[in-house]
């Protein structure tokens, strides 16, 4: 807001000790910024060397999930009506498929010049 230049990656850090700090003296379990820390593991390939060492399992990391969200999530976050929520007869479970997607695909967007696009195409 004022055009000062800041260092985004210091405040990111810097909250997340913040915040950790504050979740110990509440007692509350939130990680903040955890899917960024998920994504941050995920690129570093900290995550896929950790499975392949085959040091340590999942059960004894403690690995959990966060709940399935449903529409009874989205009912209770008053983001549908409660006419338009139906309950399955089946509900969602955790899964931990590992997704078909290629890790090294590049990123493409529509703001990228045709030619480099259709040379990605082209490549995969």
């Amino acid at each position: 807001m004022t055009h000062q230049k800041t260092n985004v990656p210091k405040y990111i850090f810097n909250h997340m000790l913040w915040a950790l700090k504050e979740s110990q003296n509440s007692n509350r379990s939130w990680i903040p910024y955890g899917r960024l820390l998920s994504e941050i593991f995920h690129q570093g390939g900290i995550l896929k060397a950790i499975k392949l060492s085959k040091i340590i399992t999942d059960a004894q990391l403690g690995t959990m999930t966060g709940k399935v969200m449903n529409g009874r999530t989205l009912r209770k976050m008053l983001l549908i009506k409660k006419e338009e929520y139906t309950q399955l007869s089946i509900d969602l479970l955790e899964s931990f498929v590992v997704s078909n997607l290629m890790d090294d695909f590049p990123l493409i967007c529509r703001q990228d010049p045709p030619d480099v696009r259709a040379h990605y195409v082209y490549e995969h």
